[in-house]
C-alpha cells in the first residue's frame, strides 16, 4: 500500500494508465452511513482504459474509465496505490470530501484477447522478462 502524495497524482495517473490498461476490472464506491459501510459495485470484468484528473478548482476531480463507463470522483482528498506480488489486490482506494472511497481492483487471471490468444497476467510477464527467458511480451 502506498498513499501518494497530491503533487504526483497527475504523473502516477498516467503512469497507472499505461501500466494496466486493457486489465479486467472491478470498480465500486464504499460509504459510510450511519455507523454502517455500504459497498456499491459498479462492474466486474470491462477493460480498464484509463485514469485521468482534473485539477480546475480547490480539489482535484479523478475520472476512471472502464469498457464504456466513466466514473467521476469529484473533490478527490487521498489516493492509495496496491500493489501484490501475485496481482490479486493490485489497484486504487480514491477516498472524496463526501466520505466516499472509490475502489479500483484488476483481475489477475489469464485473459484471451481479440485474436484469440491467451494473455498472461502482469506478474508472469514481468517475471520472465526479469529472469531473461522470454522478450517483453504478454503472449504464451
Amino acid at each position: 500500500m502506498k498513499t501518494v502524495a497530491e503533487h504526483e497524482w497527475s504523473k502516477f495517473l498516467r503512469f497507472y494508465t499505461k501500466m494496466f490498461a486493457g486489465q479486467p476490472t472491478r470498480l465500486g464506491i464504499l460509504e459510510n452511513a450511519n455507523g454502517t459501510t455500504i459497498d456499491y459495485w459498479l462492474e466486474d470484468g470491462l477493460s480498464f482504459v484509463g485514469i485521468d484528473m482534473d485539477p480546475d478548482g480547490q480539489r482535484p476531480s479523478i475520472e476512471i474509465t472502464v469498457g464504456d463507463l466513466t466514473h467521476t470522483i469529484r473533490d478527490a482528498r487521498k489516493l492509495t496505490a496496491y500493489f501484490s506480488s501475485d496481482e490479486t489486490e493490485n489497484g486504487l482506494d480514491i477516498a472524496d470530501a463526501h466520505g466516499k472511497t472509490t475502489i479500483l481492483r484488476f483481475e489477475a487471471a489469464a485473459r484471451v484477447n481479440l485474436d484469440g490468444n491467451v494473455v498472461k497476467p502482469l506478474a508472469a510477464t514481468r517475471a520472465s522478462f526479469a529472469d531473461g527467458t522470454k522478450e517483453a511480451s504478454n503472449e504464451s
